[in-house]
């Protein structure tokens, strides 16, 4: 869909409503869908363009979870209200995240994609655009993790400052594109890997940004009180959720390098080589080793000299 489209499928919304265009502003730090701010003679309002990415497990769960509202939903778009907000802080507003993520693993939602459906597309969408046998190394490697159904829940997997909205001292989750059925302590795991992020700064995880030992096991004290379907204690959960951690860097590393190879770039702000060449870098280990070096060999190849970032790991 042209931007041009888009105006249009706005204006008539806005038609319909009795409002009129004022203006039209493009959210630069989206990475996943083409996200615009409309502003209209009464209100604002937000316009996400889908790019690519099947939507049916998004569709579902919006049906349960009513923030924000959605005025207008097509086969690649949607119209939502624009909701005024603070930008939560991952480590000042730790329990208030702890808790909006056990009430959301809580949320039952039927007939919805698992994780290991989700990833499986990744690899294959992976393997069409540019066939790698240490990709299916590395998932082989790690499937086991997934064997284990007894924490599935209602997962997140994008748990990003920007899909957080502070209102009222009360952190409400929101952008559900990549939400499916799956262990809630990989959940866990995918948002301490992305407590190591600053995307207004870079497109790549360090560790000194993210959550210690310490502040990882506040997290899950706080979350297990939100949560009374979890038995285990946090020591118990803090070793899950370590276990988890590489899958979280595998699927996103997936991401990354599709986008490369289909050259479907959403931001111009986001380096997704570099930010493919740390999540592998997160995998490092000597079970991968020949794998991750191939991996970065060919990521390399498609890397500009001028945008380059250090990659870092632990």
């Amino acid at each position: 869909m042209s931007q041009d489209l888009n105006v249009r499928a706005v204006k008539m919304f806005l038609t319909r409503r009795g409002e009129k265009l004022i203006g039209v502003m493009r959210e630069r730090k989206a990475y996943s869908n083409l996200v615009y701010q409309i502003v209209s003679s009464k209100k604002r309002y937000l316009f996400k363009q889908y790019i690519n990415r099947e939507r049916s497990n998004e569709f579902e769960i919006l049906k349960y979870i009513n923030v924000p509202k959605v005025y207008e939903m097509a086969k690649d778009y949607r119209i939502e209200e624009f909701i005024q907000h603070q930008v939560p802080d991952f480590k000042r507003d730790i329990t208030l995240i702890a808790a909006a993520l056990a009430q959301f693993h809580c949320i039952e939602v039927p007939c919805i994609e698992t994780f290991e459906d989700m990833l499986m597309k990744f690899i294959a969408e992976n393997q069409t655009l540019n066939h790698s046998e240490s990709i299916t190394t590395i998932y082989n490697k790690i499937k086991y993790l997934l064997e284990d159904t007894s924490m599935d829940g209602l997962i997140h997997m994008d748990l990003q400052v920007g899909n957080m909205l502070k209102i009222d001292n009360v952190v409400r989750l929101i952008d559900f594109e990549y939400s499916c059925t799956g262990n809630i302590a990989l959940d866990i795991a995918n948002f301490f890997c992305e407590t190591m992020t600053d995307y207004q700064q870079d497109s790549i995880l360090r560790v000194e940004r993210g959550f210690n030992t310490r502040q990882k096991k506040k997290f899950l004290e706080e979350y297990l009180r939100h949560n009374d379907r979890m038995t285990m204690d946090v020591e118990e959960l803090y070793v899950k959720v370590r276990e988890m951690e590489c899958l979280s860097h595998f699927l996103w590393f997936l991401w990354g390098r599709k986008r490369l190879f289909m050259d479907d770039i959403t931001s111009d702000c986001f380096d997704y080589v570099t930010y493919s060449l740390n999540r592998l870098s997160f995998l490092e280990c000597k079970e991968f080793d020949s794998d991750i070096s191939e991996l970065r060999e060919e990521l390399e190849g498609l890397q500009h000299p001028d945008k380059s970032e250090k990659v870092q790991h632990e």
